[in-house]
């Protein structure tokens, strides 16, 4: 699998490019550029994500075995604020941030797609995309 030294110096997202490369090798008839895009942007995010990458992107990170404050905080807000217009993006800006935070507070690397996410989000907050 080829991987970026962006990627290299984030060990924590491997898996979703080694689930990708897994589903096109041993599952081909469900992979396709949506499924792979969907895996792959589920660990750091990536601009102009789609409707269904960010659901993952927050069920994982919000998923009820995370027991770390951060995680708890963002399982709060989406379960107290899901009817609200634009929860995903709103969601996913409160992630990306949390995710960042806690990065440049253990001094590691973030991530080029996290930030791109990030950036992009604030960018076209309440704008139509994906």
């Amino acid at each position: 699998i080829p991987l970026s030294k962006d990627t290299l110096d984030s060990p924590k997202t491997l898996h979703s490019f080694s689930a990708e490369a897994f589903i096109k090798e041993y599952l081909p008839e469900y992979y396709d550029t949506d499924v792979s895009k969907i895996i792959k942007s589920h660990t750091t995010g990536r601009k102009n994500m789609s409707t269904e990458e960010k659901i993952l992107y927050i069920a994982d990170y919000i998923e009820k075995l995370r027991k770390y404050d951060e995680c708890k905080f963002a399982r709060n807000y989406f379960y107290n604020n899901k009817d609200e217009k634009d929860i995903l993006d709103k969601t996913m800006i409160l992630c990306l941030e949390q995710t960042i935070e806690e990065l440049k507070n253990e001094n590691r690397k973030i991530h080029s797609d996290t930030s791109e996410a990030l950036n992009f989000l604030k960018e076209n907050k309440g704008k139509k995309n994906g």
